[in-house]
């Protein structure tokens, strides 16, 4: 890890970006193949990356930027830029992609027998807030919610990322991921299991990684549009301090999504 520089301003806020060896990252969600091959393809094309990826500056791990990883590596550049930060701040928020399936009429049946079948579901009743601030997974379909009764929150989130597979490839469904959820009859929603960050470290350090989307981290600060040239990363350390130099840094706010400048 060779750090490149650590920003503050007059607020107090302190930014500290690092050039990471890719192979020393450790990633707790998989990647979407498709689109890992996808960024390949666009970062062969614009010759740019935008972003710095997140990394937990204590243990390596990727919050932010697992396909990035993947395609630099796939690319043959064994370095990339990061944006460290101390996972224990509590401004740091890990939170959930909810699940929004639109289906056709004709075939809720068919996603019902499969819901069922995959998840051991308990009706319960309409609670909004309990459920953005329970740990657990629940279903919402034709106007009644469900909890999912498992024990092991990693073998839940697994079996659904099973099920995603099976409406997609079925042709049952069209599955999109939102912040929210809400009580509305033409879609199913499918709120996971909410993990910690003790929880992510643990599944980590044994070796389980999670499936796509199971968590999503929220930052303060997020430095984005960097645009630094992927010709940097051949070895050449220097040339991307001289880029951050001229750069204007801009973050980004994940609860309020507002944009400041850093002013160095």
């Amino acid at each position: 890890m060779y750090k490149i520089m650590q920003l503050s301003d007059r607020c107090g806020r302190r930014i500290k970006l690092a050039l990471l060896n890719v192979y020393e990252l450790k990633e707790h969600e998989e990647i979407i193949m498709q689109n890992a091959k996808r960024l390949v393809r666009e970062l062969y094309n614009d010759k740019v990356l935008y972003n710095p990826i997140i990394v937990s500056q204590d243990d390596n791990i990727i919050l932010d930027g697992a396909h990035r990883v993947w395609a630099f590596q796939k690319m043959g550049y064994d370095k990339i830029i990061g944006m460290l930060v101390n996972y224990d701040d509590d401004s740091i928020k890990v939170d959930r992609w909810i699940r929004k399936i639109s289906f056709r009429r004709n075939n809720i049946h068919f996603l019902l027998g499969r819901l069922f079948d995959t998840f051991s579901l308990e009706e319960i009743s309409r609670d909004h807030e309990y459920i953005n601030n329970d740990k657990n997974g629940y279903v919402w379909i034709l106007g009644k919610l469900f909890r999912i009764n498992e024990l092991n929150r990693y073998d839940l989130i697994k079996k659904l990322y099973g099920f995603e597979r099976y409406i997609l490839t079925s042709g049952y469904g069209n599955i999109f991921f939102v912040k929210n959820f809400s009580f509305d009859d033409k879609f199913i929603y499918i709120i996971p299991p909410k993990f910690s960050k003790s929880d992510i470290r643990y599944f980590v350090n044994r070796g389980k990684i999670l499936p796509p989307k199971s968590t999503r981290h929220m930052l303060q600060y997020r430095v984005i549009n960097l645009n630094i040239p992927i010709s940097c990363f051949n070895g050449n350390e220097c040339s991307i301090k001289n880029i951050l130099d001229k750069r204007k840094i801009i973050l980004y706010n994940d609860f309020t999504c507002t944009f400041m400048r850093l002013e160095k």
